[in-house]
């Protein structure tokens, strides 16, 4: 892959500043034995945005960016009959974000995010015909972040609900629910400073119902939702650190990928690890 990209931010005054960049991608791939053997593809982006400082580190902003996905390897290449998927094109996409972040005293802060993502060429897989296909004409996910972050002596929090709207706008499916996006999202972590440089922190993940993978007509039902508690200890003394993270604390059952599969079609799940520990220390030099 090589890209090129230029990139710049303007100060026009103390508090406005725009930016934009433009950006050219191109990748080669090759596959031996295939047929064909090899194949290219590129992308033209650009991006563009306003910010104002109005109040110290408060600011507003809108911006615009297009963006891109490539076909992976399983997506583009078959490995039953050695050829390349050479009807598969980038995946496409066109970001609007708008928000506010505001900071009511240097330790509490807090703001709201509205986003649109308008997809083209979305890629996803067929299980009617076993194929990785561009889905027709455009998908698009509307929806809002708040979050809000609070310091104290020696425990800070913060926190975020994002709530996604999304839908197939065209073609067979025009109106269905875009497969494996949940409408309702939620994190928060609670981190203590407990002294004699020992971290203890508490973060939690909770993820809605949202349709399986590859499920375009709705008709399987949701994947379930889930609650995610995670933990973490950390010790650092000098360049050293030293830390324990305990991840899935609840020991939750759940799958945090659902998809379509199998002959005849049916829901298949990919489980996600059991409570599991992890034990390092690092250096920084």
């Amino acid at each position: 892959t090589d890209g090129y990209y230029l990139h710049d931010e303007m100060n026009l005054t103390d508090t406005l500043a725009i930016s934009g960049g433009y950006r050219h991608d191109q990748a080669r791939f090759r596959f031996r034995p295939s047929a064909p053997e090899r194949i290219s593809m590129e992308q033209d982006l650009f991006t563009a945005g306003v910010n104002y400082n109005f109040l110290k580190n408060s600011h507003v902003y809108v911006s615009f960016s297009k963006s891109f996905r490539y076909p992976v390897l399983d997506e583009l290449f078959n490995f039953f009959t050695n050829t390349i998927n050479t009807g598969l094109l980038p995946q496409q996409s066109d970001n609007y974000e708008a928000g506010i972040r505001h900071f009511f005293t240097d330790d509490l802060s807090a703001g709201i995010n509205l986003f649109q993502v308008d997809t083209a060429q979305e890629i996803f897989f067929n299980p009617a015909n076993f194929a990785n296909e561009n889905q027709p004409g455009k998908t698009r996910r509307n929806g809002v972040e708040v979050y809000a972050a609070k310091k104290f002596d020696r425990v800070s929090l913060r926190g975020s609900y994002t709530y996604t709207d999304s839908k197939i706008k065209d073609g067979l499916y025009a109106g269905k629910e875009v497969p494996d996006v949940p409408q309702h999202q939620v994190s928060g972590e609670i981190q203590f400073y407990v002294g004699g440089g020992v971290t203890a922190a508490l973060n939690g993940t909770y993820i809605g119902e949202r349709p399986f993978i590859s499920d375009f007509s709705n008709a399987f039902g949701p994947q379930d939702d889930y609650l995610i508690l995670n933990a973490k200890v950390k010790y650092r003394r000098n360049r050293y650190t030293a830390f324990l993270d305990i991840n899935n604390l609840t020991n939750e059952a759940y799958s945090e990928y659902g998809a379509l599969g199998g002959f005849p079609v049916e829901q298949a799940f990919f489980p996600s690890p059991e409570i599991n520990f992890i034990l390092g220390v690092s250096a920084d030099f």
